[in-house]
């Protein structure tokens, strides 16, 4: 139904908003104590009665006093227009954009179409799909506690040695970027940082709240001081979020492309 709240006169023809014609219905309340001669005698229907409690929200009770609602019609076609559809007269909503039924059955079959055609012109143009290797559906392949503590030293202890000698080389590099942070209110030495934020890399951090929690764990923060001496102290996060946002990039870089040539 659509509601108009214009206070006398007719509505203009042809006046919409929202897509909606406002010639139905004329809405008006008063208080249930009174007759509403009036509005009788203007030709306003009774509607009935609210219940006086007011809005209804979870928790909460309200208490007003019931009133009675009247409405009018502004014209005489109001059922027409009220029932009127696409069809048979003029709409009295927006269309519907959602897409039918038949409709996202047809998208997707014009979808899959396109996506077959595409393999298909991949395949002759030599390009085959790379499909990634499945996971496996059986159990773990450790029998003991003992061979999986062996696997992670062994693993843990190839990455180590691989840093380690490398290690010595890159951060006489990193040594030489400029340092963007003001001198007298430097904590941490440059190297320490950029040494950190490698280490974030290598263990695979997923954002800096899980560096904060994981690496300053007493037990991780002294094993990683016992492999990297060099970390003196651990710096937090958003230290290093702040040296890599205002430290030259190109350096870093060049830094990597050293290193690589160099080996």
């Amino acid at each position: 139904m659509c509601w108009d709240n214009w206070r006398g006169g007719s509505v203009p023809t042809g006046s919409t908003t929202g897509g909606l014609r406002r010639c139905c219905w004329k809405p008006s309340s008063i208080r249930a104590t009174q007759a509403g001669t009036c509005y009788r005698a203007a030709g306003w229907d009774l509607l009935g009665e609210t219940s006086g409690s007011g809005l209804a929200r979870p928790g909460r009770t309200y208490h007003s006093a019931p009133r009675q609602v009247w409405v009018k019609p502004l014209c005489a076609d109001w059922r027409a227009q009220l029932c009127a559809t696409s069809g048979g007269g003029e709409a009295m909503s927006k269309p519907c954009c959602r897409p039918s039924r038949a409709a996202i059955k047809e998208q997707r079959a014009h979808k899959k179409q396109q996506e077959q055609a595409l393999r298909h012109q991949q395949r002759q143009d030599g390009l085959l799909p790379h499909a990634p290797a499945p996971l496996p559906n059986g159990c773990s392949a450790y029998a003991t506690i003992a061979e999986e503590q062996q696997a992670r030293e062994a693993a843990v202890s190839g990455q180590v040695r691989v840093l380690r000698r490398e290690l010595p080389a890159l951060l006489a590099r990193l040594g030489q970027i400029p340092d963007p942070r003001q001198p007298k209110k430097c904590r941490h030495r440059l190297t320490v940082l950029l040494l950190y934020g490698l280490l974030m890399f290598v263990f695979q951090f997923a954002s800096r709240r899980a560096v904060n929690r994981e690496l300053t764990r007493p037990q991780f923060e002294a094993n990683l001081r016992l492999l990297f001496p060099e970390l003196e102290t651990l710096p937090h996060a958003d230290t290093l979020f702040r040296l890599l946002r205002d430290i030259d990039v190109a350096q870093l870089e060049q830094a990597h492309v050293d290193l690589g040539s160099a080996a």
